[in-house]
């Protein structure tokens, strides 16, 4: 019954959201992934198993890919002004319903309860030299950038401070930002922990909160893009909820507050993108919330998929160039001239567009490295990871899953290159701290 209940409200909001009853126009290949999208949603937000990484990966498949690909190609309004025939959209939409098939189908074959997942456990040491450490990379990274002052400035502006170098930058840029917020996040896990087994007398409370406080203000909104202030705030928020006691579903709410969060929340985190004086009255007046959200380039990932295979179509695939030097990030140009710009960008580039810093969902990566066959791997990788992080919650692994559940949106949406960078040295802090047997 329950799941019924969630099938119909899920399906009556994209229906509610897509203008012109676009949910039954787009397509029956439209039609059918929207409903595997609902099915999955449904299916986890009835379930009693906490799986919040699933959850959060079928709300951005249903949001900024489905429902946002229906409403533009209804309303024939894209995000970059672009046309496209009929051959072109029904392949994006077939390359989806591939991969979303794909992705139920691992998820559902893969067996993890076979796998011997070991607890997870902090060393107090580490986390205390991962504490050290992280205050003096923040200081030295941010003084790279420019000063205390970065951190109050519009996103653009320091883009333009940064001479629109902002992959030279990357690793400054996530040096300031990760390290102190996953230990900080550590602690504030392990003080909610704590708290809840009555084992207070040696919590630094106090301690905790002003460094949650701190990494707050490094992150803010003014200057940190939305996606990673999401992030930041939504780990925190996931660890809280996964720590207290609730006699309800934890996947719903979840689920509930992040289609919140997505249509509400996040168009007014774009108040401070250009400048930080503006009137937050008018911003709210001007600013398109609902069906008509889903046409700006705050979900231009369907329509980057379609400029992907456009591209591919015209060029041929990159055969693993674009993947190989996301994860070679780290490598200076000066070392290797030809290493890959972001995919976004070279997808951009190609279709002579005049603003270039454009996403690339993830499949679009895979899509322009290896084609069909690229979209086919990641979609199986993705159902066995899925299935597998639904059994590190019994193994404490709280921080690591809020953090992931959280960045998922930012990693998803792309392009790898640019969030490569906060993932390794996300997963270096967790692995760092982690007590060996």
């Amino acid at each position: 019954m329950k799941f019924i209940i969630w099938f119909v409200g899920y399906f009556f909001f994209a229906f509610f959201v897509v203008p012109d009853y676009g949910v039954f126009d787009a397509g029956f290949v439209p039609f059918v992934c929207i409903c595997i999208s609902v099915f999955w949603l449904s299916y986890f937000s009835s379930s009693a198993t906490q799986n919040l990484i699933a959850i959060t990966y079928w709300v951005f498949v249903y949001l900024f890919i489905i429902i946002a690909g229906i409403s533009q190609q209804t309303s024939f309004g894209f995000p970059w002004l672009d046309y496209y025939g009929e051959g072109v959209i029904l392949n994006a939409w077939l390359l989806l319903l591939m991969s979303t098939l794909v992705t139920s189908a691992s998820f559902g074959v893969f067996r993890a309860d076979a796998l011997d997942i070991q607890s997870y456990s902090i060393d107090s040491r580490r986390l205390s030299f991962l504490l050290v450490f992280s205050a003096i990379v923040t200081f030295i990274c941010m003084m790279l950038l420019g000063g205390v002052g970065v951190l109050f400035v519009a996103r653009e502006e320091v883009f333009r401070s940064l001479d629109g170098a902002l992959s030279k930058n990357m690793m400054l840029i996530a040096g300031l930002r990760v390290p102190l917020f996953i230990t900080s996040l550590i602690y504030f896990d392990r003080l909610l922990s704590g708290l809840k087994s009555d084992e207070t007398r040696n919590l630094p409370i106090v301690g905790t909160l002003v460094l949650v406080l701190i990494t707050l203000v490094i992150n803010n909104p003014i200057s940190t893009p939305r996606f990673w202030f999401g992030c930041v705030f939504l780990s925190y928020l996931f660890v809280f909820i996964m720590r207290i006691n609730l006699k309800i579903s934890l996947n719903w709410l979840v689920s509930s507050m992040l289609l919140f969060s997505i249509v509400i929340v996040f168009p007014l985190a774009d108040f401070f993108r250009r400048s930080t004086d503006g009137d937050i009255i008018s911003f709210v007046r001007n600013n398109n919330f609902g069906s008509t959200i889903f046409v700006s380039p705050n979900f231009d990932a369907f329509q980057q998929l379609m400029n992907t295979m456009v591209v591919v179509s015209i060029e041929g695939c990159r055969y693993g160039m674009q993947i190989v030097s996301a994860f070679l990030f780290w490598v200076p140009r000066s070392i290797w001239p030809e290493k890959a710009f972001g995919s976004g960008q070279f997808v951009a580039e190609e279709l002579n567009y005049n603003y270039t810093n454009l996403s690339s969902p993830l499949w679009a990566e895979f899509y322009l490295d290896f084609s069909w066959i690229g979209v086919f791997i990641i979609s199986v990788a993705i159902g066995f990871f899925l299935k597998f992080s639904s059994l590190l919650a019994s193994k404490n692994y709280i921080a690591v899953l809020a953090f992931f559940a959280a960045y998922q949106t930012y990693f998803l949406r792309g392009s790898l290159i640019s969030t490569l960078p906060f993932l390794f040295l996300a997963i270096a802090c967790f692995y760092y701290v982690k007590k060996r047997d």
